[in-house]
């Protein structure tokens, strides 16, 4: 590429790259100033002194922990199930031949729905009516099952509705992008393995999985940062007022509600959830580098 070429490539980047610095790089330079400031008021602009004091704060504080707890058990366990169900969704869809567009819709309707009316309704499904019994509950009847209160019961009661619709939310988008990955490769793959007296099963792991992993992982690291970003699925849940005695808050969820009272701890963990997603990186980054040299 000659020296023009490299100066019209660089322009047409240079409106991206100001972007990134001033939305980006600059907001995440103040956050890491804000998260040493002890004492810091928004209103006056103004701090006490430079310190260690919110770190230490926000530890020993019992509803972060929990946050932190909340958020990566529902990484844990909604990234590899989502993408598991997606994943046999997927091939389902992908072989199908009557109303296949029809099934790809209605998978797709909760990706474009708000997540606030989808939470909304989850509560009322969950959540006991005025005649006593929910919808949930009623079907349970139905099998002999004890009634149980999801949303105002133990802890994880509430931890696996947060975590079945966080997967119920992921499911879409990772359907879909899972239906462009398949239908990417070439027949020719499964043709010479056929030829080469390949099982489904080893076509399966010597073609389909090494040509989809990088949209796999990708899935992986788009979901995580989805989760960790969580805050309105919660809130439209168990509702914004009840998530700390709900004991169901969000690392997100934390962050937001210490913004005013309390920017310096609030800043302390928009760090940390910055930290969790460049180790998420890097771990499928090693992935990436480890699928690519086999």
């Amino acid at each position: 590429m000659n020296k023009a070429n490299q100066a019209k490539a660089w322009l047409y980047l240079l409106p991206a790259i100001l972007l990134l610095i001033f939305f980006t790089l600059i907001p995440f330079i103040k956050i890491i100033c804000f998260s040493f400031m002890e004492g810091y008021s928004i209103e006056s602009n103004s701090f006490n002194s430079i310190g260690f004091s919110n770190f230490v704060e926000l530890f020993k504080n019992s509803d972060f922990m929990q946050a932190l707890g909340t958020s990566l058990i529902a990484i844990a366990i909604s990234i590899p199930v989502s993408l598991l169900v997606a994943f046999s969704i997927a091939i389902a869809l992908n072989n199908i031949k009557i109303c296949k567009k029809v099934f790809r819709t209605i998978f797709f309707i909760p990706f474009v729905t708000n997540a606030l009316i989808l939470g909304y309704v989850t509560m009322i499904i969950c959540i006991n009516n005025d005649v006593g019994v929910s919808l949930f509950n009623w079907v349970l009847s139905l099998f002999g099952v004890e009634s149980m209160n999801l949303l105002t019961g133990p802890y994880i009661y509430k931890l696996s509705i947060y975590i079945v619709y966080i997967i119920w939310r992921l499911l879409p988008f990772e359907i879909i992008i899972l239906i462009s990955a398949l239908n990417s490769i070439k027949k020719e793959y499964y043709l010479s393995a056929v030829i080469d007296g390949c099982s489904p099963v080893k076509q399966f792991n010597r073609v389909t999985l090494p040509m989809i992993s990088p949209m796999i992982l990708f899935l992986a690291f788009s979901g995580a940062i989805t989760v960790l970003k969580d805050f309105d699925n919660a809130l439209g849940i168990f509702g914004g007022e009840n998530l700390t005695e709900a004991n169901l808050m969000t690392l997100n969820g934390f962050m937001y509600s210490g913004i005013k009272s309390n920017t310096g701890v609030a800043s302390v963990v928009a760090l940390i959830i910055s930290v969790i997603f460049i180790l998420i990186f890097m771990i499928l980054l090693a992935f990436i580098k480890k699928s690519e040299k086999k």
